[in-house]
């Protein structure tokens, strides 16, 4: 399987950003602190960069060859200049998402609104050369207050009700897919060596099939089993991986059950009754299971004991679309080292003919296990990326995008819905990532509403030609 290593001694990471934080008096406008700092720049930049690198250089080739390229573009992690909270030890060969909590952003275009968190820059006092770039951005009394221990740049952010229009930082850069021999209703990855798909049902429908597909590194099915003495329709997969085993949910007739199985199709772990409801994806924390029920806009996540099937506990949030839109819960999956769990989340916008449906880019947003939108160790909002998006998919108004699932620490795999239900799915390597460069800061700095705050982010390059 696809594994990229960055090469942490290229140019780009010897690129020096000083940054200088200064806290005004808002009505007098006397210097009250000053604090600078020198940036790292993350692996996301870097990647981007060698790409640019790669790309210049093979131009015209599969032109030549009238053939596709896999090389996916990263995208740009220097659109928006970020102040978090974080104070985690810097850590530069292995940061690919903003840390901590944002306080405050600003992009490259001037801003004069009322937000909480925005500033906009200085365009008289931001200058360009060859040598150097210099970025000024001013932020009023009413924003950015709180306190500040990182500075950096980062790629897209993103509004969303989900943190009461607090921003999300996050995107989701593509880093190779595979065809795969199904169409997958729900998915399950187990380390790097093996996957596990369960065809899809009708469209529109959650219920999946009882035929279980074991897929070898490539994807490729490598053998098969069933569980139809134990399930009529299957609701979601997950893989334990340190018992080897797949846990399954799903419902026999009107009864939902839960079991496990191997990778040869044993059942390990015999049918446990759990509580009737219309459940759909499957995440394993290691200790419980997990596994979603939506009703409308709101979607309850249940932590299951798999040793009786009974609840241990339970949150709800609340899908909360345009007039026009309504978003739709598609994927489910934890990360054990962010001890988070990760939620596909499927935005669709209804055109003028109700049974064609447009799909933007979908979101994966990290919960705790209390379901609060987490801003730890992981930012978070990723937004994925145009793969998902660009096409328009005629599956009608209910259609479920397949289950994804943990890769590493650092990766994502997530089979992606086909255009059509009899066409070939594709399993897309995601790493989510948003870091373009973190200052850590000597010392946190507090801005308070009785302040405003300059910060300039000076570039500094070496001397042309010296790389």
């Amino acid at each position: 399987m696809f594994r990229e290593k960055i090469n942490i001694g290229s140019g780009l990471d010897k690129i020096e950003g000083i940054i200088t934080l200064e806290l005004n008096n808002a009505k007098t406008g006397k210097l009250e602190q000053k604090i600078t700092s020198k940036n790292f720049i993350a692996p996301p930049a870097l990647r981007r960069h060698q790409w640019a690198q790669r790309n210049y250089f093979k131009n015209g080739i599969y032109t030549l060859q009238n053939d596709r390229d896999g090389d996916y573009q990263p995208a740009s992690m220097f659109d928006t200049l970020y102040l978090s909270s974080s104070t985690q030890a810097e850590d530069p060969g292995n940061e690919y998402i903003v840390p901590g909590q944002i306080i405050g952003y600003a992009t490259k275009s001037t801003y004069s609104g009322t937000s909480i968190y925005r500033g906009s820059p200085n365009g008289t006092a931001s200058e360009g050369t060859t040598t150097y770039t210099k970025w000024v951005f001013n932020w009023p009394a009413i924003a950015a207050n709180g306190t500040i221990g990182s500075v950096g740049w980062m790629g897209g952010l993103a509004h969303d009700s989900y943190t009461a229009l607090s921003p999300l930082n996050g995107t989701a850069t593509v880093a190779d897919t595979w065809n795969t021999p199904g169409t997958w209703g729900y998915f399950a990855q187990a380390g790097t060596n093996q996957a596990f798909g369960v065809g899809a049902g009708s469209t529109g429908a959650a219920d999946a099939g009882t035929t279980i597909s074991v897929l070898n590194n490539e994807y490729a099915l490598a053998s098969t089993f069933v569980v139809s003495g134990n399930f009529t329709h299957v609701r979601g997969l997950a893989w334990d991986g340190a018992n080897s085993r797949l846990w399954v949910i799903g419902r026999n007739n009107t009864n939902y059950f839960i079991a496990a199985y191997n990778a040869s199709g044993t059942n390990t772990v015999t049918p446990v009754a759990i509580a009737s409801r219309d459940y759909r994806t499957l995440a394993f924390d290691g200790t419980n299971l997990w596994s979603a029920v939506q009703s409308g806009n709101t979607v309850t996540m249940y932590r299951i004991n798999p040793s009786d099937g009974n609840d241990v506990s339970n949150f709800s949030y609340t899908l909360s679309p345009a007039a026009n839109t309504a978003d739709l819960h598609a994927g489910l999956c934890w990360h054990p080292d962010r001890q988070q769990l990760w939620v596909r989340i499927n935005t669709r916008r209804v055109t003028s003919n109700s049974a064609n449906w447009h799909f933007p880019n979908g979101r994966l947003i990290g919960f705790d296990t209390a379901g609060n939108v987490t801003t730890g160790a992981v930012g978070l909002e990723a937004w994925l990326p145009a793969y998902t998006g660009t096409r328009v998919v005629r599956v009608g108004p209910q259609y479920y995008l397949t289950d994804f699932d943990y890769y590493d620490r650092d990766h994502f795999s997530l089979p992606s819905a086909s255009t059509y239900a009899s066409s070939t799915n594709v399993v897309t390597l995601l790493h989510p990532d948003s870091l373009g460069s973190r200052s850590l800061l000597p010392s946190t700095i507090t801005k308070t509403d009785q302040q405003t705050l300059t910060v300039t982010y000076q570039i500094n390059y070496p001397y042309p030609g010296s790389y």
